[in-house]
């Protein structure tokens, strides 16, 4: 027989109940239960159907209300059971066809109707079924479309499903329409072929995470009689977990821009810790506050040296000045060491300024009344130098022609490490002055030993010069020395917000600066994770040669745009005649106000459910839950609202298919930096949920002349196309117009059209394919959707992943494309993000994430786009109808653009 019991096993026991008479008095008695008539219900798990390999099959007994089930008799033979058959204890492993009859009984003695299910076995089905999005960690409710298709050509006759986390089969719920999932989710799927066959089981999980992380400190606020180490945990229940907790000790609302809690925070003094959580789907809670207090002085003083440690052409006397602040007990003593050796009570006590006339290592700290006791402090002090004299060594080296040099340089003082973002190069500031001149030393600070940090007093010997886009790097040194280490940087920064820079560039570069100024442009790539706009300030109008640049991923944690006030407090890069006042992490900009938030769109999520999306991050506690913040035309309401990221995610009352209806905002609602929405951009049109479309990228023309490249997408599943969008890398290029498109359609979307020629229409086709016909638009193509993109287009000289995106935000289709000779510094790492979402295979490179020296490389596993041509003739595309996301799918050759 092919039924045996299984290695591993669920036993379903049965569930005991005992009625207890109670103990009433006056001799009362106790209820009479009521009587179980009712059978219990028994089902097989996975359902029978057709498989091509053996399934362990669980019978499981439900008796709802009931007394419980007793027992589970079965046969395997086609014959009717009896309470004489098998007793089911195990789960059955069925390896041949087999009809399995089954019944249960419950301690009642109510018995269930016989039920029978057929196991058949044949040939495996060639069928492969797919999901978009496919499972993972989302913001909003999502709408999933299921796709049955074979590489053979096997026709699917059916797709059956279950959301109950059950094994579907042929008696499961058709597919008929796209599926919405507003909850955490198993979604389980197969596919049936013209013979009956089954496919392999597909399994999708959905977490649907809409609600923001809670943050608890420990301790919590209050009194207490000793300093207190206060730890900050995030949960973010079933959700999505915590991505980082932001934090401020001065009271002030803490923004993504501050500090960003890795340990627990020391806290002596009186303070207000405020705090926040954000999980990886963007959702932020409301900033917490705990105040802390303390019944005794338990902070120990503070101990400042004068002159502050540096370079003198003369002795120095320092004194050194004890503050135990408000409320402390008062300082007692200070101690000190002028050896290099660390202090400590049985050192020599401070009383007079300290002559120092030589090198010397100064160290110190004091003691308040309480005995509290502050680490140990130190200030190093260089004599018989003077800063200009180390400036004339810096000035040397930027006059020297390029290539070798043999510069001494010594006791510069490091102002700044950069780290290596994008195609800049790391490396560190030198400065002597305010004035400066300052030197970009471009050598990676990991490959020196000490590795050189902010604060440090060096000396090298430059050895190698070079020129790059105008600004001076030392390329090559030797003989790094440390010679001092923390000292303050600050009193070398010069606030330049009044200097006209861009003209003065060449004096001003790889200076410590501060400046301050408002973006007058949208935020455009400038440079490999890099973005930039004009910076207008009080010495320079509208110079676009003075810009603010600062790397994407802080651009984007900041919510720095167009219309922001901002400071930027780092060296002054350059290229060219431009000036770019730069930063590299989050503490080097303050942003301090911007434009009023605005709506950008809004887009049905589902048929009661609406997304709108906004240019800023909204502050969640300016949102009220219940959603009367947002009213609607046509009778629409909403009922619930709540934030995420940029995001507002409103339940509303039933839409109508394909109802226009317009949302407008309160003006109440605000961003994090308390602006309330624009007054004139609070509104959006969007239509009533429709099911959307599924779209494939099919082929890409990376390289037309002018920019005027072009994207062919293929419809898989009919439906809406509505604010679907295209991405380059982190870039998103255009959104897609509300189009109604049916399965089988091609779409061609224009970059940069040139509507000026009439080579292009004057706009996008939305009403049908023939809407704007070749024979007058010569860049159209009648059998296609031909859409307008954007004015940005594709990167063909770099290595780069495209995807399209539904509205929602969730990745339908990527692809990676590369060239042989390139070597994007960001593209790994966007491969890799593709290849964890199975986006992208194989899903690693020989067991290592995919870089360009692995085996196989990052490019060989890429499709290839290089050699496409600049007329549109020769383009990369799919070589087939099947997409495995591998790069076998792509070759490069004849266009067929248009061709359905």
């Amino acid at each position: 027989m092919a039924l045996h019991p299984a290695a591993y096993s669920r036993f379903v026991l049965p569930l005991l109940v005992l009625h207890l008479a109670s103990a009433c008095g006056g001799g009362s008695k106790p209820p009479t239960p009521e009587e179980d008539t009712t059978p219990p219900v028994t089902r097989a798990d996975p359902t029978g159907g057709t498989f091509t390999t053996p399934v362990s099959v669980s019978l499981i007994c439900d008796d709802g209300n009931g007394g419980g089930c007793a027992e589970t008799h079965y046969t395997t033979d086609g014959s009717t059971p009896t309470q004489a058959s098998p007793r089911y204890s195990t789960p059955l492993f069925v390896s041949a066809t087999t009809t399995l009859k089954f019944f249960s009984v419950d301690t009642a003695g109510n018995a269930e109707a016989v039920k029978t299910e057929e196991y058949l076995f044949g040939a495996a089905s060639t069928l492969t079924l797919t999901a978009s999005p496919r499972g993972g960690n989302y913001g909003s409710a999502q709408t999933v479309t299921l796709t049955c298709s074979s590489s053979t050509g096997e026709a699917c006759a059916s797709i059956h499903y279950t959301t109950d986390g059950l094994s579907p089969s042929a008696s499961s719920p058709a597919y008929s329409t796209a599926i919405l999932v507003s909850a955490n989710t198993t979604l389980k799927f197969i596919g049936i072929d013209a013979q009956g066959r089954p496919s392999s089981v597909v399994t999708e999980t959905y977490v649907i995470d809409t609600v923001a992380p809670t943050t608890a400190a420990s301790p919590a606020g209050g009194a207490y009689g000793t300093a207190q180490n206060v730890t900050l945990t995030c949960d973010d229940g079933g959700g999505s977990g915590c991505q980082a907790t932001y934090y401020t000790t001065d009271g002030s609302t803490p923004t993504r821009s501050s500090t960003v809690y890795s340990g627990a925070i020391f806290i002596n003094r009186p303070t207000t810790l405020r705090f926040f959580s954000v999980d990886r789907l963007g959702n932020s809670e409301s900033a917490k506050s705990e105040s802390y207090t303390f019944t005794a002085d338990v902070a120990p003083p503070i101990t400042t040296a004068s002159p502050a440690g540096g370079v003198y052409a003369s002795a120095q006397n320092v004194t050194l000045t004890c503050d135990d602040g408000t409320g402390g007990a008062g300082c007692t003593d200070t101690y000190y060491t002028t050896n290099g050796s660390t202090p400590t009570t049985s050192s020599p006590r401070y009383t007079n300024p300290i002559a120092i006339s030589a090198n010397t290592v100064l160290k110190f700290f004091s003691v308040d009344a309480r005995n509290n006791a502050e680490p140990v402090q130190n200030a190093s002090y260089f004599i018989g130098r003077t800063p200009a004299s180390i400036s004339a060594q810096i000035a040397a080296v930027r006059a020297a022609a390029d290539g070798a040099v043999n510069q001494q340089i010594d006791l510069a003082l490091i102002t700044y490490v950069k780290p290596s973002i994008g195609g800049d190069s790391p490396g560190f500031f030198l400065q002597a002055e305010p004035s400066g001149p300052a030197l970009f030393v471009a050598v990676s600070p990991s490959s020196i030993n000490p590795v050189p940090v902010a604060g440090d007093r060096v000396t090298l010997l430059a050895t190698q010069k070079a020129t790059v886009n105008g600004m001076v790097h030392v390329t090559a040194i030797t003989n790094y020395l440390r010679n001092g280490t923390s000292e303050p940087v600050g009193p070398l920064r010069a606030n330049v917000t009044s200097v006209d820079l861009a003209p003065a560039v060449a004096s001003y570069e790889s200076e410590l600066i501060s400046i301050t100024g408002t973006l007058l442009d949208t935020l455009s790539p400038s440079g490999s994770g890099y973005v930039a706009s004009t910076l207008s300030t009080s010495g320079s109008a509208s110079n676009s040669n003075l810009q603010l640049r600062l790397p994407t991923l802080v651009q984007d944690t900041l919510d720095v745009s167009k219309g922001c006030n901002v400071t930027a407090r780092a060296p002054l890069w350059r290229n060219g005649a431009q000036a770019q006042a730069s930063g590299w992490v989050n503490s080097d900009f303050t942003v301090h106000t911007c434009p009023a938030p605005t709506v950008l769109s809004a887009a049905s999520s589902g048929t009661t459910g609406v997304v709108i999306h906004l240019d800023r991050r909204i502050d969640p506690t300016s949102v009220q839950a219940n959603g009367s913040q947002f009213t609607f035309t046509n009778g629409l309401t909403a009922s619930a609202a709540s934030v995420q990221d940029r995001d507002i995610l409103l339940t509303t009352s039933t839409q109508t298919n394909g109802q226009s209806y317009t949302v407008t905002l309160a003006t109440s609602i605000r961003d994090t930096l308390g602006s309330g929405m624009d007054a004139t951009g609070r509104t959006a049109t969007f239509g009533g949920f429709q099911a959307p479309a599924v779209l494939r990228i099919n082929e890409i023309a990376p390289n037309v002349a002018s920019g005027r490249d072009l994207l062919e997408l293929y419809v898989v599943q009919g439906g809406n196309i509505s604010n679907f969008t295209i991405v380059r890398d982190t870039t998103t290029l255009t959104a897609l117009p509300a189009v109604a498109v049916a399965t089988g359609d091609i779409i061609v979307v224009h970059f940069n059209p040139d509507t000026n020629s009439g080579f292009d229409a004057p706009s996008s086709e939305t009403s049908s394919k023939t809407q704007f016909r070749s024979a007058t638009y010569a860049s159209n193509y009648d059998n296609a959707w031909d859409i307008h993109g954007g004015t940005l287009g594709f990167l063909y000289n770099t290595n780069s992943v495209v995807l399209v995106n539904n509205a929602q935000g969730a990745t339908q289709d990527a692809v990676a494309f590369a060239r042989p000779s390139v070597t994007t510094e960001t593209f790994p790492p966007l491969l890799q993000e593709l290849q964890s979402v199975n986006q992208w295979l194989p899903a690693n490179c020989g067991g290592a994430p995919c870089t360009y020296s692995t085996s196989p490389t990052a490019i060989e596993v890429s499709a290839s786009w290089d050699n496409v041509s600049t007329d549109r003739s020769t383009t990369s595309r799919r070589v087939g109808p099947t997409d495995t996301h591998r790069a076998a799918d792509w070759a490069v050759g004849p266009a067929s653009l248009g061709v359905p």
